[in-house]
């Protein structure tokens, strides 16, 4: 069977009495084995979102029907049914039902439907429970991820996620830092859905911040703590991604100006000439770096806003060329400094230091947008972002938690204190780079 698009076949192979499924790519090459069990398997089918593969296994009277994320862990029970057969599991095209055949023994055979909830579904889901009192960057991160999901799946529930995000947040919200710029995004995409005008109306006070009262460096960079001093990797997931989308929903190209002019002055105060990578902060008093670690989820940071100028950038734009050369010079400084677990270190050239997922997932994503748009090299590039791609879902429990998920932080003066960080609690942000790397 063919998977929805149309990139992998899953199939089932019987020896010596026992079944198991396993998965090719289109073309029939890299066959791997996806399960690996003493049960007998039937056909396996994957998910509309391709975020999971759904089976039915028999053994000794007992039937069960499982759900298992792409890396064939986060292995959750469906059903199980003890003198039943189930066979034939599939999930409908809108991912919310799971279609199977399933008899008593010596029965007839009965088509049932049950509800059903895919491994990227269960990531926005989480999330959603944990947000409700959030209306900060983190949960504007997460907002990020059901937006990108509900525009890749069309699942209405990431959509509907995305709205309630929206209606509880913007009353009585105060601009006063560029990091509301991910709430006005969220925004942005709710209006282009369901255009109110209270939606557009958020964006376009959020966007006249931006231009005209929040503080900047004398180069004209803008300050992430609206100090006029302190340059931050972290505004990179903020402005450039809102302010091509408000170009894209007004037309008016002032707002992608803008967005270039930022990408390009960050890269030119935070990236080191030397290996491309970016530092995660500097101060324009000191004339010098306040973070100088190469800190993995600033550079992803960097690589989101990067990608988000590019994917509009038309090819005769005079600064695409600059604007490549950065990205391309960040994307091969990183490369070899992933982990064979498919994941990067919390501090990305520091192989000691923990491996952590939200840096993972921008990379990831990032590196996928570039192979895909021909940006990056297909050989050379796919292998990496394949590989964070299970390795991120490695990480991601059955239920739909992001594990390995550093908690936030500013600029620190030592590399070492990064390590020291903990890692262990869900974060909204964890979750919504989750649901951005993890999104077909």
């Amino acid at each position: 069977m063919l998977s929805p698009d149309g990139t992998t076949v899953i199939f089932r192979s019987e020896r010596d009495g026992n079944s198991e499924i396993y998965l090719m790519d289109a073309d029939g090459s890299n066959q791997r084995r996806f399960t690996n069990s003493p049960s007998y398997e039937s056909f396996g089918s994957i998910t509309s979102d391709m975020s999971g593969v759904v089976y039915d296994s028999e053994s000794v009277g007992v039937s069960k029907s499982y759900l298992a994320n792409p890396a064939a862990t986060g292995v959750i029970a469906l059903e199980t049914r003890s003198g039943w057969h189930m066979a034939q599991s599939d999930i409908s095209s809108d991912g919310l039902w799971r279609v199977y055949a399933s008899k008593p023994e010596g029965g007839a055979w009965t088509l049932m439907v049950d509800h059903f909830v895919s491994p990227l579904m269960a990531i926005g889901a989480t999330g959603f429970a944990a947000s409700q009192n959030n209306c900060d960057w983190e949960s504007g991160v997460l907002a990020y991820g059901w937006s990108y999901a509900w525009e890749t799946t069309h699942q209405n529930q990431a959509l509907d996620w995305l709205k309630s995000y929206v209606n509880r947040c913007l009353p009585g919200k105060t601009i006063s830092h560029v990091n509301d710029a991910t709430l006005a995004h969220a925004a942005l995409v709710v209006y282009q859905s369901d255009p109110q005008p209270v939606y557009l109306n958020f964006a376009q006070d959020m966007a006249d911040w931006l231009m005209t009262t929040a503080q900047r460096t004398p180069d004209g960079t803008l300050s992430h703590m609206n100090d006029g001093d302190s340059v931050w990797c972290d505004t990179m997931l903020s402005v450039p991604p809102f302010l091509v989308r408000m170009s894209q929903v007004t037309g008016d190209m002032t707002y992608f100006d803008e967005a270039v002019d930022q990408v390009l002055k960050h890269a030119d105060h935070l990236q080191d000439p030397g290996t491309g990578l970016y530092h995660h902060a500097w101060s324009a008093a000191q004339n010098g770096y306040l973070g100088p670690a190469y800190w993995g989820r600033g550079n992803g940071w960097a690589l989101l806003g990067d990608v988000a100028v590019l994917s509009v950038m038309t090819d005769t734009h005079p600064l695409r060329p600059t604007l490549l050369s950065i990205y391309r010079d960040q994307a091969a400084a990183l490369l070899p400094l992933q982990d064979s677990s498919g994941l990067w270190h919390n501090v990305v050239n520091h192989t000691d230091f923990y491996l952590e997922t939200s840096g993972t997932a921008l990379i990831g994503y990032a590196l996928e947008r570039g192979v895909a748009e021909g940006w990056l090299d297909n050989a050379q590039y796919l292998p990496s972002v394949e590989s964070a791609r299970l390795g991120m879902w490695r990480k991601i429990l059955a239920g739909g938690m992001v594990t390995d998920v550093m908690v936030p932080t500013g600029p620190l003066s030592n590399d070492a204190i990064y390590n020291t960080l903990p890692h262990s609690e869900l974060q909204l942000y964890g979750q919504g780079v989750g649901l951005l790397f993890e999104s077909p």
